[in-house]
């Protein structure tokens, strides 16, 4: 599984940081979850930075069929959490199923 946060500013430019573009606008991707014993990946700011003034998208692409994979995002600023959302991604279907799913409710 990858994650991938994008965003877009106002001036159309469209930004990404994910396993294939590791770093963007001062934001890090953690590193992917293969490398490590846990099942997690992180994009973060460092505490120096701050992000653009934009709505982000965060995505979760898989790559192999399992029969659920629970997700759960966190989101953090200046270290407290004001954000958490969990959900289980059904991986038998398509990923496009999915965001027609998740866009329809």
């Amino acid at each position: 599984m990858d994650i991938i946060v994008r965003w877009t500013l106002k001036n159309n430019a469209a930004y990404e940081i994910g396993y294939d573009y590791e770093e963007e606008r001062d934001g890090f991707y953690g590193g992917d979850n293969l490398d490590t014993d846990m099942n997690e990946e992180t994009v973060y700011w460092p505490s120096d930075s701050t992000p653009d003034a934009a709505t982000y998208h965060v995505c979760v692409e898989w790559y192999d069929k399992v029969p659920a994979l629970p997700t759960r995002l966190v989101v953090m600023v200046e270290g407290v959490q004001v954000k958490s959302e969990y959900r289980v991604f059904d991986t038998n279907l398509y990923q496009d199923e999915v965001l027609r799913q998740l866009l329809r409710g």
